[in-house]
Order: structure tokens, then sequence, then C-alpha cells
């Protein structure tokens, strides 16, 4: 993972993935979730996202893997919240009560010991790694075993998909997560009118596609 690449965007303040509200996927979906209200919940490559206090206000324990300062510094911000910070393994530790953001290399992670992650809101973090690490990329949710994945993927072009956000391929998911997890596709939606920096490099079709991941038992 090039971790310069996006300190280098955040830097640059080039983070058009970032929108100010609460994923509305998340939100729709969370019902399937089958969570307690004390379930610890995982969000890769979180950004700054809303998400992060909506779920801290749903009673759960939060844990972000993020690169940036930028973010951190950012968050802290907005909650108004002083961290608490350690060292663990290859991650610096920021901590708040329920809250813990570990700012490395995501796919480090294996690498520490973490308390058992309930579900995953993969808010578009699968497609923003390079597609020749998506194999390295699935392991870690091999490895993490949560109960439940929330995906949320993109589909269009791939001779156009240069960059991320990077496309899936139809069913491509499926064969990243079987055996260990049952997938299904909760919906599809054409969303490139949402999406016009893709318009205008001629892109035909832009589909946004969520997907429920649940751990076979």
């Amino acid at each position: 993972m090039d971790l310069d690449y996006w300190k280098k965007r955040w830097q640059d303040n080039q983070t058009h993935w970032h929108v100010d509200r609460i994923h509305p996927l998340l939100q729709k979906y969370y019902p399937l979730l089958s969570q307690t209200q004390d379930s610890h919940v995982l969000l890769p490559l979180s950004g700054k996202t809303l998400d992060i206090e909506w779920l801290l206000e749903q009673g759960h324990q939060v844990t972000c893997v993020e690169v940036s300062d930028i973010a951190i510094e950012e968050i802290q911000k907005r909650m108004d919240i002083q961290w608490q910070i350690e060292k663990k393994g290859p991650f610096t530790v920021y901590t708040y009560q329920k809250l813990t953001i570990l700012q490395g290399d995501y796919f480090l992670l294996p690498e520490i010991s973490l308390p058992h992650v309930d579900f995953v809101f993969d808010r578009a973090a699968f497609v923003a790694i390079d597609p020749q690490d998506r194999t390295s990329y699935a392991k870690i949710y091999q490895h993490l075993q949560p109960k439940h994945i929330l995906l949320v993927l993109f589909r269009y072009d791939l001779t156009a998909s240069t960059h991320p956000p990077y496309a899936f391929a139809d069913q491509e998911i499926f064969s990243l997560l079987e055996p260990s997890f049952d997938i299904k596709l909760l919906e599809s939606k054409e969303m490139l009118e949402e999406f016009p920096r893709f318009k205008a490099r001629n892109i035909a079709e832009f589909f946004q596609d969520a997907y429920l991941a649940n751990l076979r038992i």
C-alpha cells in the first residue's frame, strides 16, 4: 500500500471521497448486522468519516485504521477530545473512550492483537487499494473473522480503472471472500450523475454495489 500517496492526497486537500454526512448505506443496512450495543466495529481506511460518531452514538466500540495525521487531527477537533497516545507494534494508537484509531499501514493489522471484531463497514476501502493487493487485503478479513462485513464497491469500465477508486468486476468479491464468508448483493445502483469526474472521463456507466458478507460458522 502506497502510504505516501495517501498522505500527499490529504496534504493537498484532495479528499473528494469525504462527504459531510453519515453514509446512507450504513444507516440503511445497519439492522442486518445483528449487533449488540457494545459490539466492536472496524472501519478500514477510515479517513475522517462522520460514521465514527454515529457508530459511537449507537454504543459501539469503534476501531479505525488510518494513515493520515491530518485526518486524525480533524477528528480530534470535530469531536473536541484529547487523545491518549501510545505505540503498539507498527501502529501509533490514539484512544478516546470507546474510539481507537490505529495510525499506520492497514496491511500490518494482523501483527497486533485486537479485541474480536464483530462487524466491519468497508465504505469503499476495498476499492482504494491497488487491485493487485486485493487478495492480501481479503486475507486480513479471513484473519479477523468478523461476523459481518458491509461492503461498498464500485463497478465501471475496467480499462478505465487506472487510479482509486478502482473498479471491481461483477462477482469478483465472491472469489476474494469465499469460502470464509457467505456473500449477498444487497443493492446495485447506477451513480454516474453523482460522480461527475467519472462522467468527465467518458465512462458510460458507474455502479455502486452494496454487499453483505456473513462469516460461515
